[in-house]
Order: structure tokens, then C-alpha cells, then sequence
């Protein structure tokens, strides 16, 4: 499982973190979506602000809100996150809410449940086991 695990596990995602962002930086939007998808699950896995939110909602589905409450990321920063990993399908909206106000609820739910990544010669492998609680 990818969750914050070694020193040696950590240096491996600071380095996929720097490439994913030098690629951003280099490329342009258009660009980036002729990129491997497996590069893209890999970018957004070694994020770990991905990763928190990514693994909060493995159990149970919940609000943007309440993923930045609970874990003191911003609101902005969640919402990307969150956008960028439901166009992967890492993730979906399970249910929709209005509220007294008329706005949408979105809850949000994880459809991975354990993600393991793996290097054979130049060849990437990605296990992604899926949410057993769906």
C-alpha cells in the first residue's frame, strides 16, 4: 500500500512529485493528455495531499468540506484534487445532496481501495485493488 511508509518510500514519491510537476511546467495542457494514463494515476499517487484525500474516502463517502476539515488542506486545494482524480476515475461522486440554500452536495467515494505500484526494466506496473466497501 502507498501510504506514507519508509524514508525509502518517501524519496520515491518526492521524486515521481518533481517530475510530475516538471512535466506540468514543460508541457501544455493539451500536451499532457497524450501522457501514459498510468503516468498520470503515478503523479497523482505520489502527491500526498492526493494520497490523504484519495484514502479518506475509502470507507465512507464525504463532502469537500469536510476532507479539508479533517485534514487541513485547503478548500481550493481539495477541489483540484478531487477533479483531477474523478477524470481518472480514481474516484466518483456517489451521491448528490441539495441543500437548504439550493446548492449541489457532492459526495465524494474512493473506488480504490489499496494501490501498489512497481518498476520491471522500463516497464511501470500499477495494482490498483478496488474499494470493497462500494
Amino acid at each position: 500500500m502507498l501510504l506514507f511508509q519508509t524514508h525509502r518510500t518517501n524519496n520515491f514519491f518526492k521524486l515521481t512529485n518533481n517530475y510530475c510537476n516538471k512535466l506540468v511546467r514543460e508541457s501544455k495542457h493539451s500536451q499532457l493528455a497524450k501522457y501514459d494514463i498510468n503516468q498520470k494515476i503515478v503523479c497523482e499517487l505520489a502527491n500526498l495531499q492526493s494520497r490523504i484525500i484519495l484514502f479518506s474516502i475509502k470507507r465512507r463517502s464525504k463532502l469537500a468540506e469536510e476532507i479539508s476539515q479533517e485534514s487541513n488542506i485547503p478548500i481550493s486545494t481539495v477541489y483540484l484534487k478531487l477533479n483531477n482524480m474523478k477524470n481518472l476515475a480514481m474516484i466518483f461522486v456517489e451521491r448528490i445532496e441539495l441543500s437548504d440554500r439550493g446548492r449541489r452536495l457532492r459526495y465524494f467515494r474512493s473506488r480504490i481501495w489499496e494501490a501498489e505500484i512497481s518498476f520491471e526494466k522500463l516497464k511501470l506496473k500499477i495494482v490498483l485493488v478496488p474499494n470493497k466497501n462500494l
